[in-house]
């Protein structure tokens, strides 16, 4: 019932200013992590450091955009914060992330949300039907 885009020209271009941030800075290097992430594994050295100078760079344009109030673009959730709360639950353990507070109480905000509650409990349960069952 909530329109996930602002009605206005600028605002409607700061969210994708913003999501473009997340998607280059945050996102694209966060996959660098899934596969040892899904394997509960750490990633290599070498993987690890070049994903931290990246979300360096992708938390530091956060600092300066999101807004944080209750969501990333103020007091309205958009699809900035769907995207930003995917992102960030899987990079929110990362030390550069601890270094940014907000982002925790940001993501939990996010998560408590029943649409999200909902998107939770389907992709388990869609995780499980695709599972093989550990011999």
């Amino acid at each position: 019932t909530h329109p996930l885009y602002p009605e206005g020209t600028f605002a409607r271009a700061k969210l994708l200013e913003l999501t473009q941030i997340v998607d280059l800075y945050l996102e694209l290097p966060a996959r660098r992590l899934l596969p040892n992430f899904f394997a509960r594994k750490d990633p290599p050295a070498s993987i690890a450091n070049d994903v931290r100078d990246v979300l360096a760079k992708g938390t530091k344009a956060l600092r300066r955009l999101a807004r944080f109030d209750d969501y990333v673009l103020g007091d309205r959730f958009t699809a900035a914060d769907i995207l930003m709360t995917t992102v960030l639950r899987l990079i929110r353990h990362t030390d550069l992330v601890a270094e940014f507070p907000v982002l925790d109480a940001y993501v939990k905000r996010c998560e408590a949300r029943p649409a999200f509650q909902k998107a939770l409990r389907d992709q388990m349960a869609e995780y499980a039907r695709n599972t093989p069952a550990a011999a």
